[in-house]
């Protein structure tokens, strides 16, 4: 099972990213290195001996090594070999003395000669055979680095709040081709409403690169300002966004170096200057969740820009960064009728909601009508379903009535509320006005009565804060509200001013 495991993990590494990628496995019943490994093995020692960059500085095994004291000293590869080399010494002496000889410490084939009185044609083959069984040893540690990196990395990734994902197929594998892509834009941020399954895709895609094996390392720093339904996770505060910078920084310091390395007490440029050393080392793919409480984000986005020559980000946030040309936003909208009906159906067997398991389409599609591809929004209605009848429970939604509900709304909108000026809130309490396929800016500006220049920066924001839906065209655009969000603006938005 290990050697399968290890076939499909390897084999699954885009070449671009890995020498290993060529590696392949020759037998299932044996532990021993394929042709291909111990042609690695003679090529990075050689290398060693030449001091040029060595093919072993790839192998996870020097990989994981080259962040200690004395590799930094010595240099990571040459401190790997040496570790493998003394342990073949326990198995064979000669091969680890020739082997010694030669590459660590640079003789000529002659001097061997003469330290060994053996002939030439003896040393060459003392040199093939023992480059075979250090090979071998340095193969055993691949397997077990294989087999450790995934339960490293996995274990700092928070707890997944789905068990399958719906509708978000096309998008996920677009992303993905473009983070493990070395010549692929960073940061990159998803961006979207409260409950549309930013943080679910980030997840899914870091438990992706991890199985991949593209990157040195992946890290997760989770900002979320408040608990969502049925998330029992810890969530963030800060006092300001200085401090909020500093704790990102400490957690991330402290989950990719260790906490030893966390300068104590905590200096945010220190900590700085020793992730740009580590990061600089070996490429990371590392997570930013809820980018929104930071604001404003410059800061943040400027100091990012320190490691991505080296790092690929993925941000994610309820506001769009229109003002930040160098971040690769990707916009997560609603998932389609189809996929919601699917999710729905398998929440409703999961809680075995009996009325939604053997209701019919039509009846289902009444929920999608009232709130939409919402998934956090759909689950909800399924969690009520289990105590309600389905028309109470759309009843409660349209009117904003009932606790569950208040906390729903409170969840999705009530941040993006909160950072509305007067005549922002104004407008997008005009929304739900326009026809539900949307209007264009001069029915908004008729509708709400102000100046142009006053609707166009409040559209600006209200798309930003993902609140607001836009089609670009050439001669105009169409903005909308979605079915949800009208519900809210409605019924619960014009309590809250």
């Amino acid at each position: 099972m290990l050697i399968l495991l290890l076939k499909a993990i390897l084999s699954s590494i885009p070449s671009s990213h890995s020498i290993l990628a060529t590696i392949k496995i020759m037998s299932e019943n044996s532990f021993a290195p394929p042709e291909s490994f111990v042609k690695l093995v003679r090529n990075g020692l050689l290398q060693l001996k030449q001091g040029k960059p060595s093919d072993l500085e790839e192998l996870l095994y020097i990989v994981r090594l080259r962040h200690s004291k004395e590799a930094q000293q010595m240099g990571a590869v040459r401190y790997g070999v040496t570790k493998a080399i003394d342990q073949l010494e326990l198995q064979d002496p000669e091969a680890a003395a020739v082997l010694r000889q030669r590459y660590l410490d640079r003789k000529s084939i002659q001097e061997i000669v003469s330290i060994t009185h053996r002939s030439q044609a003896s040393v060459h083959r003392d040199l093939r055979l023992a480059a075979e069984k250090l090979a071998d040893i340095l193969w055993q540690h691949e397997i077990e680095e294989h087999r450790n990196y995934e339960r490293i990395q996995l274990r700092r990734l928070e707890p997944p709040t789905y068990d399958q994902l719906f509708g978000v197929d096309d998008i996920a594998q677009k992303l993905f081709d473009l983070l493990v892509d070395p010549a692929g834009p960073t940061p990159v941020m998803l961006v979207g409403s409260g409950g549309i399954g930013k943080t679910a895709l980030a997840d899914h895609l870091s438990r992706k690169i991890i199985q991949a094996h593209v990157f040195t390392g992946i890290g997760w720093i989770s900002m979320r300002p408040q608990i969502s339904l049925w998330d029992v996770r810890p969530f963030f505060t800060a006092d300001s966004p200085e401090h909020a910078i500093e704790q990102l920084f400490e957690r991330l310091t402290a989950q990719l170096l260790g906490e030893k390395y966390v300068p104590s007490p905590f200096d945010l440029d220190k900590a700085l200057d020793r992730l740009e050393i580590f990061l600089n080392r070996s490429n990371h793919f590392i997570v930013i969740d809820n980018l929104e409480v930071f604001e404003p984000e410059e800061t943040l986005l400027t100091i990012l820009r320190r490691f991505t020559p080296y790092t690929k980000f993925l941000l994610t946030s309820r506001k769009s960064p229109t003002v930040y040309p160098d971040v690769y936003p990707v916009r997560i909208p609603p998932i389609n009728a189809e996929a919601s009906l699917a999710l729905l159906r398998h929440e409703a067997r999961k809680r075995n909601v009996v009325s939604l398991i053997h209701a019919r389409d039509e009846d289902l599609m009444t929920i999608y009508d009232t709130v939409g591809g919402n998934p956090l929004a759909l689950k909800l209605v399924v969690g009520q379903a289990s105590y309600h009848a389905l028309s109470t429970v759309l009843e409660d939604i349209q009117l904003a009535r009932g606790k569950t509900v208040q906390d729903l709304y409170d969840y999705l909108y009530r941040w993006a509320w909160s950072n509305l000026s007067e005549p922002e809130q104004k407008i997008f309490l005009a929304m739900p006005l326009l026809p539900p396929e949307g209007g264009d800016f001069e029915q908004i500006v008729a509708i709400t009565g102000m100046d142009e220049d006053t609707v166009h920066d409040a559209l600006e924001k209200l798309v930003s804060r993902s609140l607001v839906d836009v089609i670009p065209g050439l001669e105009q655009s169409t903005y909308a509200v979605h079915g949800l969000t009208r519900t809210f603006v409605q019924e619960q938005a014009a309590k809250w001013r």
